[in-house]
């Protein structure tokens, strides 16, 4: 027999192998066996389809849960280790500190289950970290010196696996939440009714894993109760773009179907011109028209279209920052008008059609963006969804330049962050802006936000940002974050957010007795492109409560 192990790091060197069996099929006697093993590989099945096919597989998975994974662990070698510390120096601390490693290393392996909402991501913490740890914690244990226990864990061993800046704030809650003398000393429960063992035997550390329970509770992580809604959604929608995903691998990029445009490709033409009609979008003038061989040009994004109405150069930021938007919604606009009257064009001529506009008539049977018009602009991924976020976000801003006053309050309020291309430029662009009403250093601003719209300056300096969702918290009739619970919806409204630049020492004197608090800010739900966060005031065990949450922003794209 032979066993190879660990494929899913070599899936380039697969069709070699399958070379290697192919060769040796013949010589082999009856008794031989080839084993192979590999944790899930996304491309797998790319590089190894043919040995997936000719081969009897058996699919292994632990069995979920906090309690589950601490016993495995226990029998893989923390029983041994119990053992052998027996009659040790600190031989106590060494049997606590070994049950509360276990215990960590459990719940933050177990928190995956809940991506995006309780990592952004599924880190690959693996046993190897669980003994990097320990081995830490044996030098400490005589010391509990638990400053250096915290940054050995986030710099050397668990940290170094998270590599968002949000998710490594909840490794360290997690770490000042259970590395303390409280826990250690069972002052205080890893959970309810879960204390850390006072003995060092190992049937002793068995008997206090039993209590936890088989089904692991969103609050053990200190996530809401009605993120099972979460999950939900997040599974549902990635079932569905896999089944894209298998509908386009069937389609070719450079075939032309007659037939499968009639269906698709037609009414994307159709509702563009329809969206543009309804949407009373400013004409383009004689100048502006593209000619044929320009519009072909739009296609590969090369075009570089003028303004529709009159851009004044400005010095003021946010004047600047609205222009710009401006430019970008007159440049897609062009571009894709330019690109639908030619493919309209191509197909009432019935000819030879071009490989360029195949691709782009392709792009729209499978209901996606295409990859030139998504380099001009990250919008929505589905493809009606693009283009009625253009014509919205390009008519609106259309508008608001083009309205009496917009000279003096170039900035709408309130605004709605999904109502812009950019929108994270806008935090910029008022903080330069203030640095210059204030004649101070910009990076001596810090941001301000509050629901109390009384208390922040109602002048230029700030800003009203409304139209926005939260996720893991919800917003009191006093406008306070409070608590999820289960029957409650897994999104719900923000009220208007004031945002304002405020002079770091001014900022702290406005927080006595309180911290801050940043709660980040997404496009979508995917938490995939985060805009930025928002410095909320709010006291530290507010605050790490909120992070264990995973308490996030998004624009509202509905």
């Amino acid at each position: 027999w032979l066993c190879l192990k660990n494929l899913h790091l070599v899936v380039e060197w697969l069709p070699e192998l399958e070379r290697a069996i192919n060769g040796h099929r013949e010589k082999a006697t009856a008794g031989f066996q080839l084993w192979l093993t590999s944790e899930p590989q996304i491309n797998f099945s790319k590089w190894g389809a043919t040995i997936l096919e000719d081969s009897l597989k058996i699919a292994y998975e632990p069995p979920p849960g906090v309690k589950q994974t601490m016993k495995r662990t226990y029998s893989q070698f923390g029983d041994d280790y119990l053992k052998n510390i027996q009659n040790s120096k600190q031989q106590k601390h060494r049997s606590q500190f070994l049950f509360l490693l276990i215990w960590f290393h459990a719940l933050i392996q177990e928190r995956r289950s809940f991506c995006p909402q309780g990592w952004k991501k599924p880190y690959d913490f693996s046993y190897g970290d669980l003994r990097a740890g320990l081995l830490i914690l044996d030098n400490f244990a005589k010391d509990k010196d638990w400053e250096a226990i915290h940054g050995l864990m986030m710099d050397f061993v668990y940290g170094g696996h998270v590599d968002d800046v949000f998710d490594r704030n909840v490794l360290k809650v997690y770490l000042k939440k259970y590395f303390c003398d409280d826990v250690l000393c069972g002052h205080r429960e890893l959970q309810h009714g879960v204390r850390i063992p006072n003995k060092t035997d190992v049937q002793d550390h068995h008997k206090t894993i039993a209590t936890i329970p088989d089904l692991d509770r969103p609050i053990m992580f200190g996530l809401p109760e009605n993120i099972t809604r979460s999950i939900e959604r997040t599974q549902c929608q990635r079932l569905l773009n896999h089944i894209k995903k298998l509908e386009a691998e069937q389609l070719s990029d450079t075939v032309f179907d007659k037939n499968t445009w009639q269906v698709s490709v037609i009414p994307v033409l159709q509702f563009w011109f329809k969206l543009v009609q309804s949407n009373a979008l400013p004409e383009l003038d004689s100048q502006q028209q593209h000619s044929n061989q320009d519009r072909h040009d739009a296609l590969h994004c090369s075009e570089q279209t003028e303004d529709h109405g009159q851009v004044i150069p400005s010095n003021n930021p946010l004047k600047t920052f609205l222009n710009k938007e401006l430019e970008t919604g007159q440049k897609l606009y062009a571009m894709v008008n330019g690109a639908m009257v030619l493919i309209k064009c191509a197909i009432s001529r019935n000819e030879n059609i071009c490989k360029s506009i195949v691709l782009l008539g392709n792009s729209f049977v499978r209901g996606i963006v295409p990859d030139q018009w998504r380099k001009e602009w990250d919008g929505p991924e589905a493809l009606n969804a693009w283009i009625h976020g253009l014509i919205t976000r390009y008519n609106r801003l259309y508008h608001w330049t083009t309205s009496p006053g917009s000279n003096q309050n170039p900035i709408p309020r309130p605004i709605n962050l999904s109502h812009l291309f950019n929108p994270k430029a806008i935090f910029s662009s008022l903080q330069h802006h203030t640095a210059r009403l204030k004649q101070c250093p910009i990076h001596e601003l810090k941001m301000r936000c509050s629901c109390d719209d009384a208390s922040m300056p109602h002048d230029e300096s700030s800003i009203v940002i409304e139209g926005l969702l939260i996720q893991g918290a919800i917003y009191s009739e006093n406008n306070v974050l409070k608590e999820m619970t289960d029957n409650e919806n897994e999104l719900s409204s923000v009220p208007p957010l004031s945002i304002s630049f405020v002079l770091e020492n001014k900022a702290q004197e406005s927080r006595v007795g309180l911290n801050s608090h940043a709660i980040p800010v997404y496009c979508s739900l995917a938490r995939e492109k985060a805009l930025g966060e928002f410095i909320l005031p709010c006291s530290i065990e507010e605050g790490e409560k909120w992070t264990l949450a995973g308490v996030a922003l998004f624009l509202d794209e509905r």
